[in-house]
């Protein structure tokens, strides 16, 4: 089976909400499945075949593990998993790992983000640090909103997490107001290129 997430916000063959919140998902580059967030835990899914449901919902938890309840478009539930522990903390104690955020990408997320409920975010801790993962829009609006704490969740990532993270200090980026807003073509100029230059090193060093 071949999935593929997609991450535009213009795709007519989804529903808009389901663009904004990134659970867009096309199957064997034909069949549209649709993840829309209903609250903390659970998730509506739109899709032509629940009996074979389990490796897309899969992918999908790979972004979102604190959905654990998934509903058909009757609201029968089709799967479970056990439940993500979340965790409160301050929005200021959260490091983050990368520089930029897309500032098309905070205006669609503002659309449906409003309250504590719509931040959860995957975190790595280490000692007296707890390291941002995934989410660093979210956290930007969510500090926009006045949002003093958001739901984390504890996550894994490879070593490079920490080359990033020693960069966005070097950056001076020690919370998530450091971040720069920058346009859509800023951002895949900027972190694109960095991230794409940064693991190209890496290639090049281990094919030597």
């Amino acid at each position: 089976m071949k999935i593929q997430r997609i991450d535009t916000y213009n795709d007519t063959r989804f529903n808009g909400d389901v663009l904004k919140q990134h659970g867009a998902y096309l199957i064997d580059d034909e069949y549209p499945c649709q993840f829309l967030i209903k609250g903390i835990d659970s998730a509506t899914v739109y899709y032509h075949d629940y009996d074979n449901i389990s490796e897309i919902i899969d992918e999908f938890r790979f972004y979102t593990k604190h959905i654990s309840k998934f509903y058909d478009k009757d609201n029968t539930l089709i799967k479970s998993y056990d439940e993500t522990k979340l965790l409160k903390i301050n929005i200021d104690k959260l490091q983050p790992s990368q520089f930029y955020i897309s500032s098309e990408k905070l205006e669609n997320i503002a659309t449906w983000a409003k309250t504590p409920e719509d931040f959860i975010i995957p975190v790595l801790r280490r000692e007296d640090e707890t390291i941002i993962l995934d989410g660093h829009t979210r956290l930007y609006l969510a500090k926009k909103l006045n949002i003093k704490e958001v739901y984390v969740y504890d996550d894994y990532s490879d070593e490079h997490i920490w080359r990033f993270v020693s960069e966005a200090k070097n950056r001076n980026i020690y919370t998530i107001s450091d971040l720069e807003s920058v346009s859509d073509e800023d951002y895949a100029r900027l972190w694109h290129k960095y991230c794409d230059e940064y693991f190209a090193k890496i290639d090049n060093y281990f094919s030597n």
